[in-house]
């Protein structure tokens, strides 16, 4: 009994002292479910909304529906059935769009832009023109 109180004491003074200690800025923090030996690339930094001038896609109402509870869905092309509330993204080209369904009734779907971002990292020139460095 005692034996298992000193571990027990121990055991909270050693989590108390690590508490406040964070990992350097330098190192990644490792995930024990990673594969032994693995290291996650380095993190590259991309622009997240798109500035400028951007022609916005249409939204094309397909439909309108309910759902067993009475609610009305929107069917939208190249979306889905969207409900109110909902966050939807359409990706045109290299540009992912985004938008807030604000309300749907039996008239239609409301929508409100909420901003562009990049689908993907750009890409180096050298790499899409097949050189390497």
């Amino acid at each position: 009994m005692l034996h298992s109180s000193a571990v027990t004491l121990l055991c909270s003074l050693i989590g108390v002292a690590c508490l406040g200690q964070e990992a350097p800025q330098n190192q990644t923090i490792r995930d024990p479910f990673w594969p032994v030996g693995f290291r996650p690339s380095p993190k590259e930094e991309i622009k997240k909304v798109v500035e400028g001038p951007v022609s916005w896609p249409a939204l094309k109402l397909k439909g309108i529906t309910r759902d067993a509870k009475g609610r009305y869905l929107a069917i939208l092309e190249g979306v889905g059935v969207v409900a109110t509330g909902e966050t939807i993204a359409l990706q045109e080209g290299s540009l992912i769009y985004r938008w807030k369904v604000n309300a749907v009734d039996s008239n239609g779907a409301s929508c409100v832009k909420m901003d562009v971002i990049p689908a993907s990292p750009p890409l180096n020139k050298d790499k899409e023109q097949g050189k390497t460095p």
